[in-house]
């Protein structure tokens, strides 16, 4: 069996190391019990592989771990020498350079991501200045579906997050663009069979509700569309409803597509969702994407202790002695 590193490798319980930016893939069963090399292969752009290229490492290889050793935000392959009970790393250096960095922010995100989808969507233009060909994410020169997945694919592990774009007229978005991650938001979800219910408390409150059809037993990948207000939904297609900071639809059409989720044990691990809807049935939608990953250890700081200088204080005598 061989590894594709040139996007996520899914571990037990849905924990995900990402492969930055390396188009390669090394293979964890061929490395010779009498040889001194382990087998990797580039990726040829096509979903396909370039011919075999073997690696020098230790007497004896047998086993392959993907880690970055460097800190350099790239995984690089470890190969264990039996024979020679010795370690070689293969540094990766390989880099896609800014072709995911869609809208030239010198990030690549979830806003690459959405941007992307718009411009698949016939919604947007590209117009990038960071690189020759704005969207070819997988460098083949052609800008379509494969690109918006291998964008999926280099952010699927990056920390937890929530962007919204709301169309100038939107209601419930009132035509902003919102990112929110676990870092400045406290991110709740709740996963219930086919439900997947979200809460955002933060600099802004936001709830979000996805029913897929009760013909599922629980959140499945596909696309659910003709949706209309949740609860209200018919509950053999299945609803939607985004709402908060006192607005809310009282009735919408949608649809959300469920990129990837993963369960451990039973228990909802990791999700990636994107959504739209249009309030009262006018024009301008809300879209949404969400990137959930129960691993991700970050949280919103809490109080500063002690109070920093500055802030304001009551007046002397103004306040009982235990300042309560």
């Amino acid at each position: 069996m061989s590894r594709s590193l040139s996007g996520k490798l899914t571990l037990k319980c849905g924990l995900a190391i990402l492969v930055q930016a390396l188009p390669f893939a090394i293979s964890d069963a061929t490395p010779r019990d009498t040889g001194n090399s382990a087998s990797g292969f580039w990726a040829a752009g096509d979903g396909s592989f370039a011919p075999t290229v073997d690696h020098e490492a230790g007497s004896t290889p047998t086993s392959v771990l993907a880690v970055d050793m460097d800190a350099s935000e790239s995984i690089d392959p470890v190969v264990g020498n039996r024979g020679s009970n010795s370690v070689s790393i293969l540094r990766n250096i390989s880099s896609i350079g800014s072709a995911g960095d869609v809208n030239c922010d010198d990030a690549i995100d979830l806003l690459d991501l959405v941007l992307l989808g718009n411009h698949l969507d016939g919604l947007t233009a590209l117009v990038g200045t960071c690189n020759d060909n704005p969207g070819d994410v997988n460098l083949d020169s052609l800008v379509n579906e494969a690109d918006y997945t291998y964008l999926l694919d280099l952010i699927s592990t990056i920390p937890t997050s929530i962007s919204l774009q709301s169309d100038p007229g939107d209601y419930v978005g009132q035509g902003g663009v919102y990112l929110y991650t676990q870092a400045n938001t406290l991110i709740t979800v709740t996963a219930s069979g086919g439900y997947l219910g979200l809460s955002l408390s933060g600099d802004a409150w936001w709830y979000g509700d996805f029913q897929v059809p009760d013909s599922l037993s629980q959140l499945a990948p596909g696309t659910y569309s003709n949706l209309t207000r949740f609860p209200f939904h018919d509950p053999a297609a299945g609803g939607l409803s985004w709402y908060g900071e006192g607005r809310g639809c009282n009735t919408l059409t949608g649809s959300f597509v469920i990129d990837r989720v993963v369960y451990c044990n039973g228990q909802l691990s990791l999700i990636d969702l994107h959504f739209e809807q249009h309030c009262e049935g006018s024009a301008p939608a809300l879209r949404g994407t969400i990137h959930w990953d129960i691993n991700d250890p970050a949280t919103p700081p809490g109080p500063v202790v002690p109070i920093p200088p500055g802030h304001w204080q009551p007046a002397p005598g103004s306040a009982p002695a235990l300042g309560k």
